[in-house]
């Protein structure tokens, strides 16, 4: 699979350009709950002396959380009966979500898509269908240790998706193609880590 953005953002292309109001509906980005990003720091400073305070001392932890619930999918058919020169939408007669399997096999349950009556639009309204959510944490650990009077010598840990959850990217919205429903994309990459040592003077 190959790694997208964590929130995609693409550019609708009218199906029915000469009346909007079949057009309305969320934007692309727009998500039933969007978390902001959340972060969190925690330091601890001791006040013991010698190597007992320089061991519990200088310690600091940071976290980054992000949740973003499903991007509004707009599902369209392989190929147009509208005799427009444009696309359209597939018709659907069940709720594409209520029983979705909600794997990379088949994200949506594709048994609710048909094909429209020629020269009719399709009654899919868009964001019928949501894609998978995104719920990533990082985390950040470093120790700082004071060497004399204004040195210091700090060590840290960064770790990208920390529970390393799998992030999936939107399904392909082709109706009537064969890998319509597949996820063949990540929006982020597995657990990773960093370390890095800085002298301050």
């Amino acid at each position: 699979m190959t790694e997208q953005s964590p929130i995609t953002q693409t550019i609708r292309i009218a199906v029915a350009q000469l009346n909007p109001t079949v057009e309305r509906g969320v934007v692309e980005v727009h998500g039933t709950f969007q978390g902001d990003v959340i972060t969190g720091t925690w330091r601890y400073a001791s006040d013991a002396g010698g190597a007992r305070g320089a061991v519990l001392g200088g310690w600091t932890v940071s976290a980054i959380t992000l949740y973003h619930s499903g991007d509004p999918l707009d599902v369209r058919v392989s190929a147009s009966n509208l005799n427009t020169g444009g696309g359209n939408w597939p018709d659907v007669t069940c709720d594409p979500m209520a029983n979705a399997p909600g794997t990379v096999q088949q994200w949506l349950d594709t048994s609710c898509f048909k094909d429209p009556a020629q020269f009719q639009f399709g009654n899919y309204q868009y964001s019928d269908a949501r894609g998978p959510t995104v719920f990533n944490t990082d985390l950040s650990l470093s120790k700082r240790t004071r060497l004399g009077k204004t040195a210091a010598l700090e060590v840290r840990v960064d770790v990208f998706n920390v529970f390393n959850r799998a992030h999936f990217a939107n399904p392909n919205l082709t109706f009537g193609t064969a890998a319509f429903g597949t996820i063949s994309n990540t929006r982020l990459t597995p657990r990773e880590a960093q370390i890095g040592v800085k002298f301050l003077f």
